[in-house]
């Protein structure tokens, strides 16, 4: 499940978008303030930011500049979404480093294809990961990273695995 950082300040907005996203399978964290967001991305290491230009406490895009010159969070895609459609406001979010900008009120979406659309980092070589599986089968099974090839199929290191019953399906 991937994690996201929801940043607006009002509530009902956090609470009505993280409600749809969740239905369609992100872990949603929110946060009211750009301060609750730098924190956050420190320890939670999501896979994108939902950012309010109007953010406080810095600004959404005070918090974009802050994100993007710290060499441990400037992969994270942010998407900033705000009222003000002016080309200078559009412009400035990408010149800053945005991955995507939507206009108020929100299309849902347009959210949906969006964050479907970013480029999630993947896993690093021989880092471990866990691989899930629902539906006709349900399966888990954990693992150091291999390699992915041009298809997007995931080998794991066979070793790290060779005594889990879900194996077989991953093999």
């Amino acid at each position: 499940m991937s994690q996201l950082i929801l940043a607006d300040k009002s509530d009902l907005l956090r609470r009505s978008i993280s409600s749809v996203l969740s239905r369609e399978g992100y872990e949603v964290v929110t946060a009211e303030t750009g301060n609750r967001v730098l924190s956050l991305v420190q320890t939670m290491k999501p896979a994108a930011i939902i950012l309010d230009l109007e953010t406080p406490d810095p600004s959404g895009l005070e918090t974009l500049l802050l994100l993007k010159r710290d060499p441990a969070t400037r992969r994270v895609p942010v998407v900033l979404v705000s009222r003000d459609s002016t080309p200078s406001a559009v412009s400035n979010a990408f010149k800053v480093g945005a991955e995507g900008f939507m206009l108020k009120p929100i299309d849902l979406n347009q959210l949906l294809k969006t964050l479907n659309g970013l480029q999630i980092p993947i896993p690093q070589l021989n880092s471990p990961i866990t691989l899930s599986v629902t539906g006709r089968v349900n399966a888990r099974t954990t693992g150091s990273l291999r390699f992915i090839d041009q298809y997007g199929t995931i080998y794991l290191d066979k070793s790290a695995n060779k005594d889990d019953p879900a194996a077989k399906i991953w093999n």
